[in-house]
């Protein structure tokens, strides 16, 4: 988890400012990061005041659905599926 102060990985000029964990069933973490920061801008290029805005949000697809995985010989699919089972 980022501690604040973090820079962000893409974004080199804004840091985390908070972050919060909620855990839920199954040993799963929802991890939110607030982050803040400003560029430093030349005045006559562009506005001093710019305002960025992200949001992500992630989602959960079986892994086989992934594109990555499309190729996979029959045994590693197999054992795949069989990770998935109950």
């Amino acid at each position: 988890m980022p501690r604040p102060g973090t820079a962000h990985p893409e974004i080199p000029f804004i840091a985390v400012s908070q972050v919060s964990a909620n855990f839920t069933e199954g040993d799963l973490a929802e991890i939110t990061c607030q982050y803040a920061g400003a560029e430093q801008k030349d005045e006559d290029k562009e506005k001093a005041n710019a305002v960025y805005s992200m949001d992500l949000s992630l989602s959960e697809e079986p892994l086989l659905s992934h594109l990555r995985y499309k190729d996979l010989a029959d045994k590693e699919r197999e054992a795949l599926q069989l990770t998935s089972q109950p």
